[in-house]
């Protein structure tokens, strides 16, 4: 499992610049089945960021966990963005459990035979202002994407 905090030197996988407004992430293809990355935009090297840029390398399978718990009424992250390449499958499962959220994510499959699919949960209440927007982009023949967005 690959977290957004964590770096034991055996993830060459993190390319993060904390000094800028975007955090950078590669899956790189593995000898595992499918790597798992749990990003928790609370967090302390998400919060500050305006973008998450998520890169899936050619023939990778990953699933992708994305929390949104911050309980602040300025809790946003103005954009995720993942771009699948050749032979990659990911899952993306975004949960928002905020009281406040802008959540924007942008899916690009960039080569042939790359699939996502894309699972929105989110629990809210009258006073609460959620606003979820998920794009996905084919950029090449031969691609597949799935979404679906629950709310309660």
């Amino acid at each position: 499992m690959i977290t957004d905090n964590k770096n034991t030197g055996d993830e060459k996988i993190m390319s993060n610049d904390l000094a800028s407004s975007i955090f950078n992430l590669t899956v790189p293809k593995t000898n595992n089945n499918s790597e798992v990355i749990v990003l928790n935009t609370d967090d302390t090297n998400l919060s500050s960021k305006e973008q998450i840029k998520i890169t899936v390398e050619q023939d990778t399978n990953a699933t992708i966990l994305i929390n949104h718990q911050n309980k602040t009424t300025d809790s946003s992250i103005n954009q995720i963005s993942i771009f699948v390449n050749k032979n990659a499958d990911v899952k993306i499962y975004e949960t928002i459990l905020s009281d406040s959220i802008k959540s924007k994510n942008q899916i690009f499959l960039q080569a042939q035979n790359a699939s996502a699919t894309c699972v929105n949960i989110f629990l809210g209440s009258t006073n609460q202002k959620i606003s979820v927007e998920t794009k996905m982009q084919h950029l090449a023949d031969q691609t597949e994407g799935n979404t679906l967005c629950r709310a309660v």
